[in-house]
């Protein structure tokens, strides 16, 4: 928690899903194999995804206000109480492979054909946008080769889709956000008239959004990248798939896919007159591992 010593006494937060898994895996008994911020094994996935799924909207808010009580005693004086906000958001899919040998050909493959085919328009829609002529906003991609490994990045405004791989044998598929209401969708909206209206409208900042903001980015990554989890690689048979077909290789099937985010910062602004509650179609927070040869789940920590 970074901690300001001056008025408006804006609190900031930094959450890690990946590590708060990783304690409620401990606490539970389930073994885990991890690297860096990546699950690399897990013992239970059914009962990790249970407890993923404990984690909501209104458990982390009361967590937030236990934190900011406990960290800046000045609050007390407020008696409305502060306001949640987004101010970072990273949502991450993490796809195992067994063998580097059968990963390494495969990223390759895939980075190179997004270096050289995705463009401007194709960025815009992978994250729920159209190119038009009053965009003032830079987008594009580019390429970096790091010592972790390599990494394509896809940009527009204040979204971005990176892929890049980890430890050899991760497929890191991750959408970031440094402004949520970048991302629309269709909402109730209360006029100035006190008329509630359903439209399409920017995604609100307030972390009662998180499942909402979870399906968005889910969204976006699917767009970008919807085949990770299975191979269209012929078999030893040389048997032609057709090509609306994908069929699985045994021999390249990643261990596990596991959705979740790296890291939510979240942002206390000065004192609201209330605090937002939790809006009837929010859905709680999770970080769900699927089977080996199933899609990811959609899910945000």
């Amino acid at each position: 928690m970074r901690e300001p010593t001056w008025a408006p006494f804006r609190l900031q937060v930094y959450f890690n899903g990946h590590g708060w898994l990783a304690r409620q895996l401990t606490q539970a008994g389930i073994a885990f194999e991890t690297a860096d911020n990546a699950f690399l094994h897990l013992a239970d996935p059914a009962e990790a995804q249970r407890l993923a799924d404990s984690l909501d909207a209104t458990a982390l808010h009361r967590h937030l206000d236990e934190w900011a009580q406990r960290c800046c005693p000045v609050l007390h004086h407020f008696r409305n109480g502060v306001h949640w906000s987004f101010m970072q958001v990273e949502y991450a899919t993490d796809v195992v492979f067994r063998q580097q040998a059968r990963f390494q050909p495969l990223y390759e493959a895939i980075v190179r054909t997004a270096v050289h085919v995705v463009k401007a328009e194709h960025v815009a829609r992978f994250l729920g946008h159209k190119l038009s002529g009053n965009d003032q906003g830079e987008v594009g991609n580019d390429f970096s080769t790091r010592i972790q490994g390599t990494r394509i990045r896809h940009h527009m405004g204040p979204a971005s889709l990176k892929r890049y791989d980890k430890t050899g044998i991760i497929a890191r598929v991750a959408c970031t956000a440094n402004d949520v209401s970048f991302f629309k969708h269709h909402r109730y909206v209360e006029q100035r008239n006190g008329e509630r209206v359903f439209k399409r409208a920017p995604l609100r900042k307030s972390i009662y959004s998180l499942g909402d903001l979870r399906q968005l980015m889910h969204a976006a990554q699917s767009a970008t990248s919807p085949s990770w989890p299975v191979s269209t690689i012929p078999t030893r048979r040389r048997r032609r798939w057709p090509r609306w077909r994908h069929q699985p290789n045994p021999t390249v099937a990643p261990t596990a896919a596991l959705t979740c985010s790296s890291t939510l910062t979240t942002d206390c602004s000065s004192p609201s007159p209330a605090v937002n509650g939790p809006s009837p179609a929010s859905a709680p927070a999770t970080c769900a591992p699927t089977s080996p040869t199933s899609q990811p789940a959609a899910v945000l920590a």
